[in-house]
């Protein structure tokens, strides 16, 4: 992430957005409870400035609504992968 990009160095409130590109590649913080980056080279640079409602809730930028829609198939993986773990087959040491 760009060093003027860092969550210590920015102080937003609920709903502002900070763009960042550099060729392809586009930086995005976004602050809803907590700040959100996001690295992407497949969306538009939303404009910077304060994405809130009428009642001050913070309006998804489509990079967040976007990466929530698809983050899905990989918990789903990870699921999967976690279902076939044993824990104490790991943790397990040879000889004792």
């Amino acid at each position: 992430m760009p060093k003027d990009l860092r969550p210590k160095t920015l102080r937003l409130k609920r709903g502002d957005i900070r763009v960042r590109t550099r060729g392809d590649l586009m930086a995005v913080v976004w602050k809803d409870k907590r700040d959100v980056c996001l690295l992407t080279n497949i969306h538009d640079p939303p404009r910077e400035g304060n994405y809130r409602d009428e009642h001050g809730n913070a309006i998804k930028p489509a990079i967040v609504v976007d990466y929530n829609r698809h983050m899905g198939h990989v918990d789903n993986a990870d699921k999967a992968k976690q279902s076939h773990y044993r824990p104490g087959q790991a943790q397990r040491v040879p000889g004792r």
